[in-house]
Formats: structure tokens, C-alpha cells, sequence
């Protein structure tokens, strides 16, 4: 991974999402139902709590999951957001503000 990190700071411009680089845009869209089941509520909203609200994206991709079914994706993930006592602005930049900033 430092071939990734010493590339990426040589960009200073560079806008970026990885899921394990604590300098980057975090995309929740697939990992966070996930993390929820590994450490549960308090330890998901610990881990996310180490990175910045401005790091944090709400599916910047499609959301998916390995654990639930199409139809109840948006459910359990916004019961999930909601557990994570994320203020409505906090909410607002991880649900469309970071993306729309990263993306333009």
C-alpha cells in the first residue's frame, strides 16, 4: 500500500475514495451494513468517528451489500446512519454534499 500513498501525495489536486486510507474519501455503500454486523453499532460509530465528516460518502456508487436484498438497502442503511448521531449537517455532507463536491 505505500506505492498507493506515495502516488496519491504526489497529486496534491488529486481527489480520491479508498476504503482504508484515513486521508481519503471513505464510500459507506458497500461496507457499512458490514461493520455494523463485525463490531456492531457503538464499535461502526467509533470507527467512523476516527475519519471527518468531510471524508465520508454515501453512495457514490450504487448502494449494495452482501447481506441484504435490493429492496431493503436504503432501509437498513438509513437506520443505520441514523444510529451513528451523525449531526443533520454531518448527515448532509455524507448523504449528497461530499460526492457532489468530489464529483462537481
Amino acid at each position: 500500500m505505500g506505492g498507493i500513498v506515495t502516488a496519491a501525495a504526489s497529486w496534491k489536486t488529486l481527489k480520491k475514495i479508498e476504503a482504508h486510507i484515513l486521508s481519503c474519501y471513505v464510500d459507506l455503500s458497500v461496507i457499512l451494513p458490514d461493520y455494523v454486523r463485525v463490531y456492531g453499532i457503538a464499535g461502526t460509530r467509533s470507527l467512523l468517528r476516527r475519519f471527518s465528516a468531510d471524508q465520508l460518502l454515501f453512495a457514490a456508487d450504487y448502494p449494495d451489500s452482501r447481506l441484504l436484498r435490493p429492496g431493503e438497502i436504503y432501509a437498513a442503511y438509513s437506520g443505520i446512519l441514523e444510529q451513528m448521531a451523525f449531526t443533520e449537517e454531518d448527515a448532509a455532507k455524507i448523504a449528497y454534499g461530499n460526492a457532489r463536491e468530489l464529483l462537481g
